[in-house]
């Protein structure tokens, strides 16, 4: 059966528990002065005009699960999951920001599957293009799938040339950097990479462990709890089955270590189901590397992959 513990740092410990924690105070978060005239050339668009955040939120619960297989209690094998990652205030801006960028076409379908013949080509390499001619792209991942499983996927991820992108960018690491360490209990140092992504209707994410990407991996939920989707869950393996599985409740943040020296923590997002029409699963996924953890952790060829190509 799979453990839970209490949240201890990165090392996993047997048992579960929900403690509440007074998270960390966040900084002041300033938007740049370009904010403003960038999101008044955006067809109407009322973006966030500025994500400053109060010095500090209300307690959160932050449950922690343990695999059990991490017998050995190595770096991490632990799910730590935070609730509310955010003020209220500031995750609400934020999923506002996505849903804006979603329903103005700043998302591009992203898959890593093309289909030639009856013949799957499926690797780490990200491909991207624009939602209105990815229909057959769509149809290939779901074909490749079917066929072979593994690591492949069908989602839509923020365009990193976009406004929106712009604007995470500025705030991003002052938004979850105190949260995850509050989460984790433990430092963390440099954001890798981060995305964000938008599961539609079938949407999905294979079987993965997130290699060469960082230490820890975080992903923090914004779609509306009223929203009319089910699926989306972010789930863990345990053996051949699943293990554990993380709802993607708005305002919340999961943590967990991954990488060389991390026991390993294969997961996936299963398919969304939703009517036409209904927002997407809207959520911010990263990695952040750990002072002194084992450098082998991070590989730039696999980093340079993530973030991905524009087809054209």
């Amino acid at each position: 059966m799979p453990r839970t513990a209490p949240n201890s740092g990165l090392e996993g410990q047997a048992g579960r528990r929900q403690t509440r924690v007074q998270a960390a105070p966040l900084p002041p978060l300033l938007v740049s002065p370009l904010v403003r005239p960038i999101t008044t050339q955006m067809a109407g668009a009322r973006l966030v005009a500025a994500l400053v955040l109060g010095a500090a939120t209300a307690a959160a619960t932050n449950a922690t699960w343990c695999s059990a297989r991490n017998h050995r209690r190595l770096a991490g094998g632990c799910v730590h999951s935070l609730r509310p990652a955010l003020p209220h205030a500031a995750a609400a801006r934020l999923g506002a920001l996505l849903q804006r960028a979603w329903q103005q076409d700043g998302f591009l379908y992203a898959t890593n599957c093309r289909r030639s013949g009856d013949a799957c080509e499926c690797g780490n390499k990200k491909m991207r293009m624009s939602t209105k001619d990815s229909a057959p792209a769509q149809a290939a991942a779901v074909y490749c799938r079917d066929k072979r499983g593994g690591f492949i996927y069908s989602k839509h991820e923020l365009d990193r040339s976009s406004t929106a992108h712009s604007i995470l960018e500025k705030t991003m690491d002052a938004l979850i950097r105190p949260r995850l360490e509050a989460a984790i209990g433990g430092p963390v140092a440099n954001l890798t990479d981060w995305f964000a992504s938008a599961f539609q209707p079938g949407g999905w994410l294979g079987i993965h462990t997130d290699v060469g990407l960082g230490h820890v991996a975080f992903v923090l939920n914004l779609t509306p709890d009223d929203n009319a989707f089910r699926g989306g869950d972010l789930e863990f393996a345990e053996g051949h089955t699943m293990g554990h599985a993380v709802s993607p409740k708005f305002n919340s943040l999961a943590a967990f270590r991954v990488g060389a020296g991390a026991h390993p923590l294969p997961h996936r997002v299963n398919e969304v189901d939703a009517p036409r029409g209904s927002l997407p699963r809207l959520a911010i996924t990263g990695w952040y590397t750990i002072p002194g953890a084992d450098p082998h952790a991070l590989s730039p060829a696999i980093l340079a992959q993530e973030k991905g190509r524009r087809s054209r």
